[in-house]
């Protein structure tokens, strides 16, 4: 009994500790998420849902300059290329295809340790429409995505993400390097 009442009162005595360091812990910010401005430079593979496109993905690029005001919030002006190949035989060779994609994001972001970070974005931009046989065009959209950030140091993390183009039917998976000013 007196070795029951030990370990019971051990294992309490783990659990608060533990509990206290884990919110001391929480309470810090992550010091690869000061505040300040970023700079960012994806690759990745967009994907369209139109029969006009190629079946296979686009080499998608992008840029982002931001700033993050908390550990958790900021906000980005970024350019994603789409560049879509249109398929050689497409039905309508008139068909306005996305080309680029020019926004402003909200951004979060949320420790689940000390170097990982999930990732969140919400967004609003303009989508360059081109066409082969017409006039280009614009038209506004709205940006939504997700993501994984590997803090590499205070200056520095690797990203990926997914991200959706509401407007234009548009997902690009990207993988990405953040710089930290």
């Amino acid at each position: 009994m007196r070795t029951f009442v030990a370990t019971c009162a051990s294992a309490m005595v783990l659990t608060a500790a533990l509990g206290a360091s884990s919110d001391a812990h929480a309470e810090d910010p992550n010091p690869g998420l000061t505040p300040g401005v970023y700079g960012q430079f994806a690759i990745g593979a967009a994907n369209g849902s139109n029969p006009n496109y190629d079946k296979s993905s686009t080499l998608s690029v992008a840029w982002g300059l931001g700033y993050r005001f908390t550990p958790n919030l900021g906000a980005e002006v970024f350019l994603r290329g789409l560049n879509f190949d249109i398929n050689l035989f497409a039905p309508n060779r008139d068909y306005a295809y996305p080309e680029r994609h020019v926004g402003v994001a909200l951004t979060g972001s949320l420790p689940i340790s000390s170097i990982f970070n999930v990732t969140g974005r919400a967004g609003i931009g303009q989508t360059t429409l081109k066409r082969d046989n017409g006039p280009d065009s614009t038209k506004t959209s709205a940006s939504a995505g997700v993501g994984l950030a590997l803090q590499l140091g205070s200056h520095m993390a690797l990203t990926t993400g997914y991200e959706r183009y509401a407007g234009v039917n548009v997902n690009v998976w990207n993988l990405g390097w953040e710089l930290r000013y």
